[in-house]
Order: C-alpha cells, then structure tokens, then sequence
C-alpha cells in the first residue's frame, strides 16, 4: 500500500521556516502584494521537544501566533511593502497573548466576524486591518433561491466589518481563484 503522508511541519526546525519564507517570496516574485499564512485543516501538528516549548509558551495557538509573527518579520525585511495575510483561525482562533504589535506588513483574516471576536482585537495594532470569510454570513447554508438573511441583517453585517476595519471578503468555497471583495469604497 501507499504509505500515510503527514502534512505536520516542525515549526522549531529552522529549515521548515526558511523553505516556508521562499515559498511566500516566490509567490511575491509571481507579481503577488499579498501572501496568506496559516496553519492547515485537520489539527496535525509537530509533538518534538522543541516544538512543544515554541517560543518559551506551550499553547498550540500562541505557539503559531509566535512563529507567523517571525516570518512576517523576516518577509517586511526581504521584501518591503509586501503584505503577510495571517489567518485567525483553528488554533489562532484567538488574538495572541505574548505580543499585541504586528509588524507593519500584516493583515489578519479573521474567521469569525462576531463583535465579540472584534472587541477581542482591541489594543492590538494590525497595519494592514483584517479581512473576513463570506461563509460566516451563515455556516455554508443549504443552497436555495430563497434570501438566508434580511436586508437588514446584511447592512447590519457590512457596518459591523467597517466598524472592525476589514478591507476585504474571502469567498471561501465558491471558487478555484481566492476572490476578495474591497469595503473600502
């Protein structure tokens, strides 16, 4: 048979960060201005000594918070202007907790668009602001020709996220390409 293949990086293991910083700096080269990061789907990660004690904290999600952080730091240096998509998601569900400045090249995609998930932000200086999913209008709803939400509940949605400084929506789910809308105008 075909041996499992397990998708976990070592995130202590100074390669794994070095090859993650040339795959970000390729895409730049492609002609990218933004390059997302985040962990994968399915919660498998690196058990090592080291990774277990990343950053001197042992919580999974601060953990990650540490190690994009370092690489944002690294990309701001290697290519000015560039923007870091950091994804608040899974494990990163939540703002950190060692650190509340990012570095001037990071966005945040913030997976729940909830007040209260935005005032968990408060304090923190994110340059770039966030972006959101679409799925969290409702959590993939059943397709259907009839309206899932009233008017209102979207106007009330859209002024929550200019509210909350969100610049864009991901159209998770519906497309190959990562679509992103602007609220800016």
């Amino acid at each position: 048979g075909v041996p499992e293949r397990n998708p976990t990086l070592c995130i202590s293991n100074p390669a794994v960060e070095d090859l993650i910083v040339k795959e970000m700096l390729a895409r730049y080269d492609e002609g990218a201005d933004v390059c997302q990061l985040g962990q994968q789907d399915g919660g498998q990660f690196c058990e090592c000594e080291k990774c277990r004690n990343y950053g001197g904290v042992t919580d999974l999600g601060e953990q990650l918070w540490l190690f994009h952080r370092r690489i944002a730091e690294r990309i701001e240096k290697l290519r000015p202007g560039k923007i870091v998509h950091i994804m608040c998601y899974g494990p990163t569900a939540h703002p950190p907790k060692t650190f509340r400045r990012f570095p001037s090249n990071v966005m945040i995609e913030q997976c729940r668009a909830t007040d209260d998930a935005f005032r968990a932000w408060e304090g923190y200086e994110v340059p770039h602001g966030f972006t959101v999913y679409i799925y969290l209008w409702g959590n993939y709803p059943f397709l259907g020709a009839m309206a899932k939400h009233s008017y209102a509940h979207l106007a009330d949605f859209v002024h929550r996220l200019q509210r909350n400084n969100v610049h864009g929506i991901y159209r998770c789910g519906y497309c190959h390409s990562h679509t992103r809308y602007s609220l800016d105008n």
